[in-house]
């Protein structure tokens, strides 16, 4: 594989234009909530509350004022009231802050709608002192959860604004870091990091809504980024990184990486609900059984904009799609405008499910049987790239084998492509047989591809239909990776493709 830029990649995506693109492609589709664009700092509510900590010098008998703090972010918490803010030290003159606990409690739990800014310095050599944030050398305030106990713990209908926030070594059964349920979360410089849990190492959000707010800050090796949320280092049995349970939370101007799935879902798991995710960077993830990017559980998701790079599992490198088997189109999960390329255990796996999967490109995969491994699947594919994976074949359709008891007929896979790219694979695609007629035979049906360098387009028993078929030169204009391939497969002038 070659290096990647992470930090450009990060720009590239999260760039203002492939944002809105990707939300633009979606609005005929269905209603997407507001919160999903990245917005401005949240104002603080009229009559509120500035309350102050710093675990150097505050004290837990004091009163949270601007010259007398508390020391832990909790009694500033126990103390506010809806609509207050935090404001919480990353430096205390010199000294640097931490924000612990002891016992197996949260670090933090918040039952009302706050905001927990942090980042500041305060100073305080004569009088009571000032807070500031340092814009030349921005720092993040850290809760360390010690192994031991979660970073922070939000429930109920809040709203929780949490800005520059280092949210590390956290340790629960759901949310290591970060649970929230039926509620509102903002992030604005927030880093998740070392958190372990059985769903979700780094966060856990339930039923929530989320609202993003890019910001530029310092990130140790991997530079200066501007993004709202990091996720990245954290581990859990399903969802390394991230466990999405239900509701319809948007994540934009995000990053996951290097996380670790012992089952399921390196990066993030979406286990049913109507997530949106546009605009974002899911990278270097691995699960050790399926979706070392993504895992869809019957969600409905609705993921645009994002570079899916160099995530591993067993099955479906990139993404993992179990499910649903649904026929209205407003709830099946809908893919479009990605870069998946360079996962290991191909680009996708799709299971017993039927999706709609536009506009990708889906590129430089290995291992697998396909770069999309159809298994009882009936996915709908226009205007993708499939180019230069690694593994048998671009496509591959298989079943669900029937049984005698109890009695049952095979599922088999019929996807419909149209106006798609196949270059540069051993076989096309790859269909298997039932051995029964159509329509319980696997069968693909393909309408307007442009085929190219090709071993073979097309294998096996099972049946393939194609028509309008061309074939040429796709001319892609760059095939590496940034910055000197800035829009790699993109069509170049004089492409077969084209029109």
């Amino acid at each position: 594989m070659k290096p990647i830029n992470f930090g450009l990649l990060l720009s590239l995506m999260l760039g203002p234009a492939a944002v809105t693109g990707a939300l633009a492609l979606f609005a005929p589709l269905s209603p997407i909530p507001a919160h999903a664009e990245t917005i401005l700092p949240h104002p603080m509510a009229p009559n509120a509350t500035t309350h102050y900590v710093s675990s150097v010098s505050g004290s837990d008998d004091n009163d949270c004022t601007q010259g007398a703090p508390c020391r832990s972010i909790q009694r500033a918490v126990d103390q506010a009231a809806d609509g207050d803010e935090v404001l919480i030290a990353a430096f205390d003159n010199a000294a640097s802050a931490l924000y612990t606990a002891t016992g197996m409690a949260p670090v933090v739990s918040v039952d009302k709608s706050l905001a927990l800014r942090g980042g500041y310095v305060y100073v305080h050599l004569v009088g009571p002192g000032t807070w500031q944030r340092n814009p030349l050398l921005p720092s993040l305030s850290t809760v360390d959860g010690q192994n031991t106990r979660q970073g922070i713990h939000i429930s109920g209908d809040v709203t929780v604004i949490l800005e520059w926030l280092t949210l590390r070594n956290g340790h629960a059964e759901r949310g290591g870091n970060l649970y929230a349920e039926n509620a509102t979360a903002r992030f604005a410089a927030v880093w998740v990091s070392g958190g372990t849990a059985d769903y979700g190492g780094g966060l856990y959000l339930k039923n929530c809504h989320t609202e993003f707010d890019a910001v530029n800050f310092e990130l140790g090796d991997l530079g200066d980024l501007s993004a709202a949320i990091l996720v990245q280092d954290n581990t859990a049995d399903y969802g390394g990184g991230m466990y999405v349970d239900g509701g319809d939370p948007a994540l934009s101007a995000f990053a996951v990486v290097s996380n670790t799935a012992t089952a399921d879902g390196g990066g993030i798991y979406l286990n049913q609900g109507e997530a949106l995710i546009a605009g974002g960077v899911i990278l270097e993830n691995q699960a050790a059984q399926r979706g070392g990017g993504l895992f869809l559980d019957d969600s409905y998701a609705r993921i645009a904009g994002t570079a899916v790079y160099s995530n591993t599992a067993s099955q479906g490198g990139g993404f993992y799609l179990d499910g649903p088997l649904a026929i209205w189109p407003l709830n099946i999960p809908i893919i479009a405008n990605n870069y998946v390329r360079y996962n290991q255990g191909g680009g996708f796996y799709i299971y017993k499910a039927i999706a709609g999967l536009a506009n990708n490109i889906i590129a430089d995969n290995s291992g697998g049987q396909a770069a999309m491994y159809l298994e009882a699947a009936s996915p709908y594919l226009i205007h993708n790239t499939f180019a230069n994976n690694a593994s048998s074949s671009a496509l591959h359709l298989a079943h669900e084998p029937g049984q005698v008891f109890p009695p049952s007929l095979p599922i088999p896979s019929l996807p419909f492509l149209t106006n798609n790219i196949i270059a540069s694979h051993t076989v096309g695609v790859y269909a298997d047989s039932t051995g029964l007629p159509y329509p319980l035979e696997n069968r693909v049906t393909l309408e307007g591809t442009l085929w190219w360098d090709n071993g073979a387009r097309s294998d096996g028993p099972g049946q393939v239909v194609s028509d309008a078929d061309v074939s040429g030169d796709p001319r892609f204009i760059c095939i590496g990776t940034l910055p000197e391939c800035v829009a790699p497969y993109h069509l170049g002038d004089g492409s077969a493709a084209v029109d």
